[in-house]
Parts: C-alpha cells; structure tokens; sequence
C-alpha cells in the first residue's frame, strides 16, 4: 500500500505543468480555463480584452488549434476598436499595465495608444462628442492610426508645428489620463514619437507637466517610478524649451522648475531650462525666485546666480548675496554656505558668526532662566520646586552637549577667516604682477613671481 501511494504521489508530481512568465499570472490563466470549459465561449469587454489576447497568444490557441479558438475571437474584438468609446479605449490600455511587457512586445498596447490618441484628434473640444465619425472600417489599421496621422507626431520640417502654438488651460483629456502608471505614459510619448529630446509638441508638453504635477501629490507613485518620472520630466523641459517665451511667461518658467525638480531632472536639461529662464529674470518676484533646492525645505541659494550669468564675478556674486538675512537662516544652512563654492567666503564668514552670536546670547539666557526659577502661576508650589530642579540639570546637560556644535562652528569660522586672509593675499600678487605686465616687464614676470611667493604656487581662488 504504501509502495502504490508513493507512485501515486510521484505521478502527481510528474503530471505539474509550469507555466513562467504567464500574463496576468493566477487571473489570467482562469480566465483561459473559463473559456475552455465553456465549449469556447466567454464574454469579452475592454477590462478583460488585452488579458485575454496575451493569453491567447502566449498559450499558441490559433485557428490551427480549434475552430473559432480565444486569439481569432479577441482579434476580432480588437478590430472593433473603432466604435469603443473613449472610456473603453482608457480602461483597456490601464488594463495592460500589470503585463504591459507582454501587451508590448504583442503589439496591442501599441495599438491601443494610437487608438485612443485618434479619439482625442476626432473631437478636441469635448469627450461627449466622441463617436465613430464617417465610413465604418473594420480593419484594425483603420481603428490603431499611427501617431503621424493622429496630429500628435513629429515634425518633419523645422518650422514650428501646427501643435505648438500656445493653449490656453489644460485639454479635457489630462485629468483622465492621469491615472496611467508613469511607464504607460512614458510609452505614449514613444509611440508619439515625442520622447525625450525629439518632443516638439506643447500640448503634450502641457499634458507631461499636468502629470508629473499629479504625481508629486502621490509619494507612492513617485518613489516606485523615480527613475521613469525624471525622464518624463526631462522631456517636458525638451518641449517648454522649444518654445520658451513664446507660451511660458517667466512666472510659468518658474513653476515649470518647481514641478520637474520634485520628481527629478538631469544636469543638461536644468542647465537648458535655467539659460531660458535667465533672459527673462527681470521680469521676475522675490516669490519667484523661493525654489525648494534638493534638501527638502531648503531653498536653492544658487538659483540666482544660475540663472543671471554663469560667470560672475567675485564682486558681482557679493553683491547679491547682500539680500541675505542671516538672522533666519539655519545653522545648516549656514553650513551649507560654508560649503559652496560660489558663494564669497566673505559672505560665508558672516553667517558662520551669525550662527556663533545666537548660540552665546541664548546659553545665557537659557542659564539665568534655569538659575532664576520663575514659577508658573498654573502649576502648585511643590510642581514649581520640582520643576526648577529638573529645569536646572537639564539646562546643564544641553550646555555640555552643545559645547560640541559651538567648537565645529568655531573651526568652520576660523577655517574660512584664514581662507579670506589667503585670498587677499593672493590677490595683492595678482595685482603687482598685472601692473609689472602693463609697464612692459612681462620677461621678468617669471622670475618676479617666484620670488613674491617665495617659490609656491597661488592658491586657488573660489
């Protein structure tokens, strides 16, 4: 018995099938299963029509196989893509999303794209009027029209296209497009042919930053796509920078930085939108120019400079940073200005010693307060005594633990106040050596020199 058993069992284990990379996994399979078990019959909609038709595909079920088999009947639901309504086209390409690799590489997602761009050319004004307009063709060329025939594609020609003039507001259709996964819209603009560098077309332009703004309001989204996010990104300042101020006034520009630095941008494209940004500065507000830099709530401090000239002097980049008030600013901004290297040292040692004059006049106080013990008129006189004490040692700890920070930041000041010293320095042997230049010495520059700096290099200037 037990020999008949274990046979039993190892022929189960024989007769397993499985299948990898399955579509749909679990789901998707049912599905199949219903349809064989229903001698061939199942009941096809937008939701289940792309499942269905990877399946079919997957699992080889042709007319070879059976007559009527699931792929011949899915095809034929498919060519029927020309009377869907706009609503079914959505929900069968969000349909593909969880085995949108296998939708891809069958070419329905494809086909469902150009369909569902071709209802938004047939009525632009309103989704209500969608419909199938002129002749019926069945054939599933006519229904899945390809990007160039749908108005969205590129263009050919150097000249700006039909679709790039400015739009006013967003199109009825960004709202509803929203709720496609970053991947999904990522190959939109592909099957368009506008991604990346090759985006010519400001309606998408403007569908890309109603999206990613969308997106920055769904952290779980943004995480889980980040990388797909900053290439949608960098593909919305293609476009904004095609037309720059001819559809986006300078306020526009600054929002358009705002959006596309939440989700991530690349080097070349900031660079790209900041030069177009910088020749409209002047038309500018303080409120413009406050862009949450990449620490979360922290302002970009560069921005301006950026943005004015790439290369200002060390004067020029003084003088801007005289708007600076370095009462409100953090000690780790401050830090962070010690740190970067365009901004004047100068300016640098001034808000390190702003930050070392709050920390001496609040210890004290802090300490007198703790030493004096005023009661608080809400509180019993024993709760007053026992919070003096408590207030006293803790007050002392909080000394002691801060003596650390005050010591770094006195480093960091004396760091920068020889850093300045050095400069000057340095400064004063650039200048010597240009006035012996414009007597004509420029033979004995050399040797002069050498002999200033006592045979060393000048150090290097930020």
């Amino acid at each position: 018995m037990v020999k008949q058993e274990k046979k039993k069992a190892s022929r189960k284990e024989g007769l397993s099938i499985k299948l990898a990379d399955f579509p749909g996994g679990a789901e998707g399979f049912e599905l199949v299963a219903r349809f064989c078990y229903n001698n061939g019959r199942v009941l096809l909609c937008p939701s289940n029509l792309p499942l269905l038709h990877c399946a079919a595909v997957f699992l080889e079920m042709t007319e070879e196989v059976c007559a009527c088999n699931l792929l011949a009947q899915a095809e034929a639901f498919v060519n029927e893509l020309y009377y869907w309504t706009w609503a079914d086209v959505l929900t069968a390409v969000k349909s593909c999303e969880p085995f949108a690799a296998a939708a891809d590489a069958y070419g329905l997602l494809e086909r469902l794209i150009s369909a569902l761009f071709s209802k938004i050319t047939a009525s632009p004004e309103t989704p209500t009027s969608i419909a199938a307009v002129g002749t019926p063709n069945r054939s599933s060329s006519s229904c899945s029209s390809s990007p160039d025939t749908v108005g969205f594609g590129r263009s050919s020609s150097t000249k700006t296209p039909e679709s790039m003039r400015p739009c006013v507001g967003r199109e009825w259709w960004f709202d509803d497009m929203t709720s496609l996964s970053p991947q999904t819209i990522e190959k939109v603009m592909r099957v368009l042919g506008c991604y990346g560098i090759e985006n010519k077309n400001l309606i998408l332009t403007r569908f890309l930053l109603h999206y990613l703004r969308a997106a920055t309001r769904r952290p779980a989204l943004a995480l889980c796509a980040e990388g797909t996010l900053a290439g949608l990104a960098d593909t919305a300042v293609h476009g904004v920078a095609l037309v720059g101020g001819t559809a986006f006034s300078c306020r526009g520009l600054f929002w358009v930085l705002r959006i596309v630095s939440a989700v991530g941008l690349s080097k070349e494209c900031r660079h790209k939108l900041e030069r177009l940004m910088g020749l409209m500065l002047d038309q500018a507000t303080l409120d413009d120019l406050l862009v949450s830099g990449d620490d979360g709530g922290v302002y970009d401090v560069n921005l301006v400079m950026r943005l004015s000239h790439p290369a200002l002097s060390l004067e020029e980049r003084t003088t801007l940073c005289r708007c600076l008030n370095y009462e409100k600013l953090t000690l780790e901004a401050c830090k962070d200005l010690a740190k970067n290297r365009r901004i004047p040292p100068g300016v640098a040692v001034q808000a390190l010693a702003s930050q070392q004059c709050k920390l001496q006049i609040s210890k004290p106080t802090a300490a007198a307060a703790a030493k004096d013990g005023r009661p608080d008129p809400s509180r019993t006189p024993r709760r007053v005594a026992r919070a003096s004490a408590a207030r006293t040692r803790s007050v002392s700890v909080d000394l002691d633990g801060g003596s650390d920070e005050k010591e770094l930041l006195r480093l960091n000041l004396q760091r920068m106040q020889n850093r300045v010293v050095e400069l000057e320095r340095a400064c004063k042997e650039m200048k010597g050596q240009m006035s012996k230049m414009a007597k004509g010495k420029s033979l004995s520059f050399g040797a002069a020199s050498c002999h200033q700096t006592g045979g060393r290099g000048l150090p290097r200037l930020c």
